[in-house]
């Protein structure tokens, strides 16, 4: 099954792929666990909460210099019982989109467990709270990478016009 998410970030695409850049551990929403990249997955439905502890991997950033376009490989795994959950693998996008905004993408695929009975409980249901589960990810991710770039922003101060001061 295929899922594509995105996301409008108020910053500037330089602040936000620098953030990206730095490894899971500078984007990945909440606290870091153990040695590993982890994050927790989770969705509403009505009034009930599921959440998944999943191991993230990415592979090296892809940058198109002058472009305004750089690409993430990721892959997660359920942290505990992987046989009993899909295994998601993909790319975190980022595109320019104007001087101060910048567009998260996740496109990513997934084969649910279970072979023939786990892709027809997919279809009926799952895949609905697979979505939510990684929209709402997106967002939190979106958030993380939103803070980083203000915080370097700080830390860079304000712009100054040089030379006829």
């Amino acid at each position: 099954m295929e899922v594509s998410v995105e996301r409008t970030i108020e910053k500037p695409f330089a602040s936000l792929q620098t953030a990206l850049a730095n490894g899971p551990v500078g984007w990945l929403p909440g606290p870091p666990r153990d040695d590993r990249a982890t994050a927790e997955l989770d969705v509403r439905l009505g009034r009930s909460r599921i959440a998944r502890r999943v191991v993230v991997r990415t592979g090296e950033l892809t940058d198109w210099p002058g472009h305004g376009r750089c690409r993430l490989p990721v892959a997660w795994q359920a942290a505990e019982h992987p046989e009993r959950y899909p295994r998601l693998v993909g790319t975190l996008e980022l595109t320019r989109t104007a001087p101060r905004r910048t567009k998260l993408t996740l496109r990513a695929r997934y084969r649910p467990p279970a072979g023939p009975v786990g892709e027809a409980a997919d279809r009926a249901v799952v895949h609905v709270a697979a979505v939510a589960s990684v929209r709402a990810f997106v967002r939190r991710i979106a958030g993380v990478l939103e803070r980083s770039a203000m915080s370097g922003e700080l830390a860079a101060g304000p712009p100054f016009a040089h030379g006829g001061e």
